[in-house]
């Protein structure tokens, strides 16, 4: 399946901050798959803010147990193409 503009944004982010290329990193791992912890975590939230233009209230990050999760939330915030 062909990504969208917001998904490849996303995993780019991921993948500057895991120090890995972006088609390496699987939504559906977890964290600690990507070789990320729970600040890393942190640093995405706040990457994410900055590169979509949101804000992710902090007691949202305990339900992001891996990508897919911030990549659905972000969407369900209605995130633009």
């Amino acid at each position: 399946m062909p990504m969208n503009e917001t998904e490849t944004r996303f995993r780019a982010l991921i993948a500057g901050i895991a120090h890995k290329p972006a088609e390496s990193i699987s939504l559906d791992a977890r964290w600690r798959e990507i070789g990320l912890d729970s600040l890393d975590l942190f640093e995405v939230l706040t990457a994410c803010e900055a590169e979509f233009g949101v804000t992710i209230p902090d007691s949202q990050a305990i339900h992001f147990h891996r990508p897919a999760d911030v990549l659905s939330y972000l969407q369900g915030i209605g995130i633009r193409e």
